[in-house]
């Protein structure tokens, strides 16, 4: 056997493939570098106790240390996100989040942290464990994910892609702070990659996309719409055997209607039904009306629009555009792309609210964003000075967002807020400014991070 480089030239031996632990990292080897990446940026900081984290916190506080869901004990910690019901304080978010970080919890506990009860403001080691396991490692994970996806369009150009997405858009403030955004983001992708892998729809492989796109679900009710794509893909491929992906989420939705029912009364009963955000919940389907040209505007070319804080989004979506266009291998993966991308866009358009609160984008929109990869490898193949300036500009808006404070009132410009807080040397804590006492500390992850991504692109540029 043998390969040819180019036409007339004659064949050369392909070597034979390594085995053992050589041949391991040689096949993932940029995987486990480009996680490296996003570990080191994300995994170092210490972002403050917030409204959405509290309850997040709070609940995985109480399914531990009191085996219960009542957050009555932490009644203190919480503000506007909050649900009450049968005279009992809960959160008001999906419960798969909290679930998901009860493990890194109860080994903080059993080392001897303090109890959310006794949580603080600011470096608490025991949210930044949650935070790990639940936002964190995710968006480490999420990274190889989208490189796998658009490894199936350019390969030359899936890690450029991946490592894109994962610093230049919300993947990279959202990988910080204890939101579900990036983890219902991973399962999501996960159970699309698994139903549409090369080797067919065998049953396992639907139950277990199914399974995936359920939990996700579970951690973030917007993830329907996933869900929902992953079913309608099945469908059209494979038509009665798409059931197998229905058997596959009945799981996460049958503890999803439990939780449900314990909490709030019923199995489709939710904590927003409950807050004091159940007025807007009850107005439209779920709180989303019809989209409106202003909210439109605001989440893709307002302050904080994804056109203009993130301009890899548009890079991502003219590849997805060529892509469909173009046909071929690529174009489901660019037709399901856009689908989900469009979806998110329009539900941001028909809430009231087109950032979600405190946020430095279109938040939800973040669960639909890994689904560009093969849009941006694709696009930057093509307009690599438009994919590299696009990225650039991403990185510096978002690592402006992630390391000053992502989650901006809505009363403020959020690029000159962030500014402003770097003029002032306010400057998120880390576990290294914590040990050092000095906020120059701050930078050494990020450029050994710059570095590491360097050298990695640089490579993979070489084996181009």
């Amino acid at each position: 056997m043998g390969i040819r480089d180019e036409p007339g030239h004659r064949e050369a031996a392909v070597p034979p493939p390594a085995v053992g632990a050589a041949g391991w990292w040689a096949r993932w080897r940029s995987d486990v570098l480009l996680a490296i990446v996003v570990l080191l940026l994300v995994a170092p900081v210490l972002q403050p106790l917030m409204a959405q984290q509290a309850s997040r916190y709070a609940l995985t506080a109480a399914l531990w240390d009191a085996r219960s869901i009542a957050l009555d004990d932490y009644e203190h910690l919480l503000s506007v996100d909050r649900a009450e019901h049968d005279g009992r304080v809960l959160s008001d978010k999906a419960p798969g989040q909290p679930l998901v970080g009860v493990p890194a919890y109860a080994l903080y506990r059993g080392l001897g942290g303090h109890p959310a009860t006794n949580a603080q403001v600011f470096g608490d080691p025991g949210l930044w464990a949650v935070t790990f396991v639940s936002a964190m490692l995710p968006a480490a994970l999420l990274a190889v994910a989208m490189r796998r996806l658009a490894l199936r369009v350019v390969p030359r150009r899936a890690t450029h892609a991946a490592l894109a997405l994962a610093v230049a858009s919300l993947l990279l403030p959202f990988g910080t702070v204890l939101f579900s955004h990036v983890l219902a983001a991973l399962l999501g992708l996960v159970a699309y990659l698994v139903l549409t892998a090369e080797d067919g729809p065998r049953a396992w492989r639907l139950v277990a996309a199914g399974a995936l796109a359920g939990a996700a679900v579970s951690v973030e009710y917007t993830a329907g719409i996933v869900a929902v794509t992953v079913m309608v893909v099945a469908a059209v491929s494979w038509g009665v055997r798409a059931l197998w992906v229905a058997v596959g989420g009945a799981g996460p939705a049958t503890l999803l209607g439990i939780y449900h029912t314990l909490a709030f009364g019923g199995p489709l009963q939710t904590g927003y039904r409950h807050s004091e955000f159940a007025h807007l919940h009850a107005e439209g389907f779920m709180g989303v009306g019809r989209p409106e040209a202003g909210a439109l505007f605001a989440v893709l070319a307002g302050e904080r629009g994804l056109l203009v804080l993130t301009p890899v989004v548009l890079v991502g979506s003219i590849g997805l555009v060529a892509l469909a266009v173009r046909g071929g291998s690529g174009r489901r993966d660019a037709l399901v792309g856009l689908a989900v991308l469009t979806a998110f866009v329009l539900l941001m358009s028909g809430w009231g609210n087109p950032t979600g609160g405190a946020s430095p984008g279109p938040r939800y929109i973040t669960v639909a964003l890994p689904f560009l990869a093969g849009g941006v490898a694709w696009a930057w193949k093509r307009m690599p000075v438009a994919g590299w300036a696009a990225a650039l500009v991403g990185a510096a808006t978002m690592g402006l967002a992630t390391f000053t404070q992502p989650l901006m009132p809505r009363t403020e410009t959020a690029l000159v807020a962030w500014w402003e807080r770097l003029a002032e040397g306010r400057t998120a804590q880390s576990w290294l400014t914590e040990a050092t006492g000095s906020s120059v500390a701050l930078l050494l992850p990020v450029v050994a991070a710059l570095a590491l991504a360097a050298w990695l692109l640089a490579r993979e540029r070489v084996r181009a």
